[in-house]
């Protein structure tokens, strides 16, 4: 499979098609995949802060920004934890499971900042197609 550099946004059914081990696996429901909660625990406060710092840098985004976001915890963990597996690793996936819309639109919007800053690193993107259903209570 020839892996496309970026960001790249793929539906659930085209992660399915894709049986690579190249990829780092970030928020899915398997053993072998990174969940982002324990990992951000993992991390040393020192560490976090240097990451951060280093976000903040290269995107210009500032704590304040951060706080107006809904669910400020959650969208800031997944994109430390994100930074963080990247500058390590070339190619990762990260599912949006557990995430709002708007932590997913905010990280998509920071993430492909970094990602451009990046040389050769590649980050897909899962989303999960909700269907809603229209239930008549009458």
């Amino acid at each position: 499979m020839e892996i496309k550099k970026g960001f790249i946004e793929i539906s659930e059914e085209e992660c399915r098609l894709i049986v690579d081990e190249r990829f780092l696996l970030i928020n899915f429901p398997v053993k072998k995949a990174i969940k982002v909660y324990s990992y951000y625990e993992k991390l040393k406060n020192k560490e976090k802060e240097s990451l951060t710092s280093e976000i903040q840098k290269t995107i210009v985004f500032s704590k304040e920004s951060l706080s107006l976001f809904e669910e400020k915890e959650a969208f800031e963990k997944l994109l430390i934890v994100s930074y963080f597996l990247l500058k390590k690793h070339n190619i990762i996936m990260i599912s949006d499971a557990g995430l709002s819309e708007e932590s997913i639109m905010n990280f998509k919007i920071v993430i492909v900042e970094i990602i451009k800053q990046m040389k050769n690193k590649s980050l897909y993107f899962v989303r999960k197609k909700y269907t809603f259903v229209n239930i008549d209570l009458k």
